[in-house]
């Protein structure tokens, strides 16, 4: 492209800048926030779907009651161990060790819910209540890890994760 079209583009496009930038600035402001207020069936400007947790996105209201807290720890549960379940029938692992870690899971899930029905026995869950369950639940769950190891996932040594095995990033570049 010679020097003379690079030109002609670059004043074509400033120009065109140029005039577009004011028209923006002088656009109503009441109509480019009617029509992005507009949101359809699902719901009205301001409202969120999840409003009704709490101030932020993420925050959930405490007390919770005790059988909703029970609903999401055996939830939780279920989903961790069809996690489990789908990753050891990926594994090459015996089938003895995966006897022992299965079993080892139970033992775990089964300490969980009994410490949840412990926090949730008087029916309302309190924020604290809440917390120390987690750390329990962490505890758990680092015994686990510490048993077997995180070394579940491809290329993973001395605890770190990695996708590319013992490559590195670059691959091999001696």
């Amino acid at each position: 492209m010679s020097n003379i079209r690079r030109f002609r583009t670059a004043a074509v496009l400033v120009t065109a800048l140029a005039f577009a930038m004011p028209a923006v600035a002088f656009a109503a402001p009441g109509d480019a926030a009617a029509q992005k207020g507009e949101r359809g069936k699902k719901g009205e400007r301001g409202k969120h779907r999840k409003g009704e947790r709490g101030k932020h996105k993420g925050e959930r209201n405490f007390p919770i009651e005790g059988e909703k807290f029970m609903t999401h720890v055996n939830a939780r549960i279920t989903k961790m161990e069809s996690r489990m379940n789908k990753r050891l029938e990926k594994s090459d692992l015996p089938d003895e060790k995966k006897a022992a870690i299965k079993a080892d899971f139970a033992k775990g899930s089964a300490a969980v819910r009994a410490e949840a029905k412990k926090v949730a026995a008087d029916g309302k869950v309190t924020k604290e209540e809440a917390k120390a369950f987690r750390e329990k639940v962490r505890e758990v769950r680092k015994a686990a890890h510490e048993k077997y190891g995180k070394k579940g996932r491809k290329g993973a040594k001395n605890g770190k994760r990695g996708k590319r095995g013992e490559r590195g990033k670059r691959g091999n570049r001696a």
